[in-house]
Formats: C-alpha cells, structure tokens, sequence
C-alpha cells in the first residue's frame, strides 16, 4: 500500500530527470523526491523486515559479490550525499546463507553510517570504507570479519548498550530498525556484529560482521 505508490512517484521524478533542458533548481528539487520516496520505502522495509522469519536458504555466497553488488545499489544515492565509499585489499571468502539478506545487511550498514555523517559541520573527510579479512575464532572455526567504518562523530553516549534496540536512534532521519535488522541477519547466519567508536586515530564508528567461512568456497579452492 505505501511501495505501489512510492514506485510511481520516484518512477516520474527519474522521468522528469531525464528530460532535456531541465533547470538546474528542478534537478535539485526531483533528486530530492527521488531520495526521500527511497528513504520511506526503505524505512517500510525495514518495518516489514524485522519480524521476518529467516529464508533458510544455504547457499554458497561470495562476499566480494555481495559487496560489489552493494555498492552499484547505492552508488547513486551516495554521490548524492558525498560520501566517498572504498573497498580496501581484502581477503576474499565464501561463506553459507542467503545472498540477499546478506546485500541488505551491508546495505544498512553503510546507510546507518551515512545517515551518521549527515549535517556535519565544518569541512571534514565523508567516506565508508568496505574491509574483509579472516581469523581463527578457534581450531576447528575460520570466520569473516567484514568491518564497515566511516568518519562521522561515533557511537553517541547515549545509545550505549542500546545499539541494536528497536527504535533506538539519535539520527533526525533514522528508524531505529536498520541495525536491528542488521543484528537479525548476522545472527540467522550464526555470526555476531559489534560496534564500536573507531581506535586507529580517526573519528568515526566501525561495525564488524563475523560470520563462519564456508571453508570449501574460499576464492582459490571453489
């Protein structure tokens, strides 16, 4: 009832973009539509994404893939705010699930550090960076670290112990639900997310998915 609707407003905006001669303040005005018609029916995905059983699926999934995949999602809507995004070197893994949970996952990872850097002042650096790498939880279990961080304020007081509660934001844009859904995901693929303010001497908040390596799938051995 709110996505049907949502569709056809953006769709005209995009429509109306493409046009010829458009002037340069309607351009500002219909990539406003454009963003705020994404930024609803994202906030009813999330809605619809929390109590959602998980899919099941056991698929081998390629990190670097859902990444890639990933950034060409929201490539738009992040030149749109300027927010530079890398991907660093990393270690490329497999691992079992569900590719688009997965998407989604990092796609809340990255928007809720958007949405954190959002109205900074002053002119300061605005980027994500995408890292994977691999450690040995234990003898017998390999595990994905796939760390999102950004270069806003960190994590604010006064959400301590509450980052993954429903509805718990300090963000003017927020829902509360990104990370709770975040939090879902990791979980349904037996792993665990943490965050924290970052401690390599630059500002900002890194959140870190482990997740199990599906030990035949890694790049090399498939």
């Amino acid at each position: 009832e709110i996505g049907a609707p949502l569709n056809v407003i953006s769709g005209r905006a995009e429509l109306l973009l493409k046009q010829p001669a458009v002037a340069p303040d309607t351009v500002r005005q219909l990539e406003s539509i454009v963003t705020q018609s994404g930024r609803i029916a994202r906030t009813g995905r999330s809605f619809l994404e929390y109590p959602r059983a998980p899919s099941g699926r056991d698929d081998p999934v390629a990190i670097g893939r859902v990444i890639d995949s990933t950034l060409d999602l929201l490539d738009e809507e992040l030149r749109r705010a300027g927010v530079t995004i890398s991907r660093a070197e990393s270690y490329e893994a497999w691992v079992r699930g569900d590719a688009e949970q997965l998407q989604q996952l990092l796609t809340n990872l990255i928007l809720n550090a958007v949405q954190a850097m959002d109205g900074q002042d002053g002119p300061r650096e605005i980027e994500v960076v995408v890292d994977v790498t691999k450690t040995e939880a234990s003898a017998n279990r390999a595990e994905m670290l796939m760390t999102v961080s950004d270069t806003g304020p960190g994590l604010p007081q006064a959400l301590d112990g509450r980052l993954f509660t429903p509805f718990a934001t300090t963000k003017p844009s927020g829902t509360g639900l990104g990370l709770v859904v975040a939090r879902s995901i990791v979980e349904d693929h037996g792993g665990t997310i943490v965050g924290t303010t970052r401690t390599d001497g630059r500002s900002g908040a890194s959140f870190t998915v482990s997740l199990p390596l599906a030990p035949a799938f890694v790049v090399g051995d498939a």
